[in-house]
């Protein structure tokens, strides 16, 4: 993507499924992201988010790791079985190998970590562009 402009003229046209089980963090985050999209779907857990995946189509999926019923990278397995090519991005506040480890392995396009600004959340968007849709 070339500038901002051309980023939310794109971003505007895709569905976006966030799976975050803090309320506060997602809705924190979903509000950050409401300037960039236009269909937002919210999972308050990994189980959440795989049935909300499984029931829509979407474009990206931005889930947290360490969530209660299924983590993040258990969901993210699941979602791999239905669709190998939807964008993942993974949000978390763990900065430990293994997870970045296990993330990678599941395919996973973007990792972030907690607390995301909108600036790093943009420029990790950019490069992930190419792969969606």
């Amino acid at each position: 993507m070339a500038n901002l402009q051309e980023l939310v003229k794109f971003t505007k046209t895709l569905s976006l499924l966030v799976v975050e089980d803090n309320q506060d963090s997602r809705e924190q985050f979903v509000n950050m992201l409401k300037s960039l999209f236009d269909n937002i779907v919210t999972g308050v857990d990994g189980e959440d988010g795989l049935k909300k995946f499984k029931e829509d189509s979407f474009d990206l999926v931005i889930s947290d790791i360490n969530m209660p019923k299924m983590n993040g990278l258990e969901m993210i397995e699941e979602i791999r079985k239905i669709d190998k090519k939807v964008t993942i991005m993974v949000v978390s506040a763990h900065n430990e190998n293994n997870f970045i480890d296990d993330a990678q392995f599941f395919d996973v396009d973007s990792y972030l970590f907690k607390p995301i600004s909108l600036p790093q959340f943009i420029e990790s968007l950019s490069q992930m562009m190419n792969k969606v849709k």
